[in-house]
């Protein structure tokens, strides 16, 4: 396994200790652990993300009319072989 410096403050240092101490694991252990939540929180989407009642009745009709003419331009341009028209 790959490994990497990171220096701490000797205040969160002894902070890390402490807690690596109490839960009975490794003070590698425990950052690991700490990077890999703070990674699957980042990947979840917000709250309310998919929610679409803050929008307007006209701006949802937009959006989705939008998507449509997007979608159907994938489809059409996965449909032509030729060169991109870019």
């Amino acid at each position: 396994m790959p490994s990497t410096s990171v220096h701490f403050p000797d205040s969160l240092l002894a902070e890390l200790n402490h807690l690596a101490s109490e839960a009975g694991v490794s003070r590698n252990r425990l950052i690991v652990e700490a990077c890999r939540e703070t990674l699957r929180r980042r990947r979840r989407w917000p709250p309310g993300f998919f929610d679409d009642s803050r929008f307007r009745t006209m701006d949802l009709q937009d959006l989705r009319a939008s998507a449509t003419s997007f979608e159907q331009g994938l489809a059409a341009a996965r449909r032509n072989r030729d060169d991109p028209p870019l």
